[in-house]
């Protein structure tokens, strides 16, 4: 379920968001690490994901 769910987000965060009013002037695409439960029915059900970006916007 985690990687499903982790593949989902990386499709609609591959690319930087399209944005109103901000700007993103650095954007890096998300990565995903998969950790086991000592459980193995839940095998890979446990997921870190990480996007990094610098946003730039007027107050």
């Amino acid at each position: 379920m985690a990687r499903q769910i982790g593949a989902a987000l990386s499709v609609s965060l591959w690319d930087a968001p399209q944005t109103n009013g901000v700007g993103i002037d650095e954007y890096t695409r998300p990565g995903f690490a998969f950790t086991r439960d000592p459980d193995p029915e839940r095998a890979y059900c446990h997921g870190v994901g990480t996007v990094e970006g610098v946003i730039r916007w007027k107050v």
